[in-house]
């Protein structure tokens, strides 16, 4: 009687389970894929030194040039990490902008570039659902062509909630 009661509650528990996490599962498949546009250099990663630098800077040292006092604590890479070289700053920028959300995100960033005006415009939205017992930091490091760094940096972004 006792090892039925035990798989019973296990059966039941299992069933709770999947029921919970597969539910947010296939709402959160519905996301789609991340996507970069505008100024935004495709089929390149930026890899910072370490982990949430972002934490350590203030909103005006998002950009990074070379004058930055970041630009040293950078690499990229151009096939998927498997080689990583030091960022020509003659030639391309970095911008970042911190987002916390939900564990299940899907990011859409636009770059535009306003060279008359010396205005870059960073654009983010966000879709994310689910609830997790932790959020989760996205840095969102992007390269862009060089821009100096006089460049006033207008950031927008958007967080849309989805059940």
């Amino acid at each position: 009687m006792k090892n039925t009661a035990t798989k019973t509650f296990l059966f039941t528990l299992l069933v709770v389970a999947f029921t919970l996490f597969s539910g947010c599962k296939k709402a959160c498949k519905s996301l789609g894929e991340n996507v970069t546009s505008g100024e935004i250099k495709t089929d390149v990663a930026v890899y910072p030194e370490s982990g949430y630098m972002t934490s350590s800077m203030t909103q005006s040292q998002y950009l990074i040039t070379g004058s930055s006092n970041y630009a040293n604590r950078f690499k990229i890479s151009f096939d998927n990490g498997e080689t990583k070289q030091s960022v020509n700053y003659g030639q391309y920028s970095i911008l970042c902008y911190p987002v916390t959300t939900s564990c299940f995100a899907q990011f859409d960033r636009n770059v535009k570039i306003d060279d008359a005006n010396g205005i870059v415009k960073y654009t983010i939205k966000v879709k994310e659902c689910g609830k997790c017992t932790s959020e989760r930091t996205t840095e969102n490091y992007v390269l862009i062509r060089a821009v100096p760094d006089t460049y006033q940096v207008v950031y927008d972004v958007d967080i849309e909630h989805i059940d």
